[in-house]
């Protein structure tokens, strides 16, 4: 971002500018700006889908998967007897 402005700022000032160069270091600066535009968005674009992918849970939805998960490792504790779903053995 800084070499485009140098170069924006030097074609302002036409005793320093090399004005044969300036040309080719305007487009480079418009191409290096334009592909800045085109990351921004595209960042923009990528927290957009982040946010809409988020969901939350409410207390409820919290304190059912906390009591599924007691209750699985409490299960896993006594051989499965309380589900029904035998113990795994390595």
């Amino acid at each position: 971002m800084s070499r485009p402005l140098e170069v924006i700022g030097a074609g302002q000032n036409i005793a320093a500018a090399d004005v044969d160069a300036l040309p080719g270091q305007l487009r480079d600066a418009q191409q290096s700006l334009t592909n800045a535009v085109t990351n921004v968005d595209i960042l923009r674009g990528m927290l957009d889908r982040v946010g809409a992918d988020q969901r939350s849970f409410s207390h409820e939805e919290l304190r059912d998967v906390e009591e599924e998960l007691l209750a699985a490792a409490v299960a896993a504790g006594d051989g499965g007897a309380s589900t029904g779903i035998p113990e795994l053995t390595s």
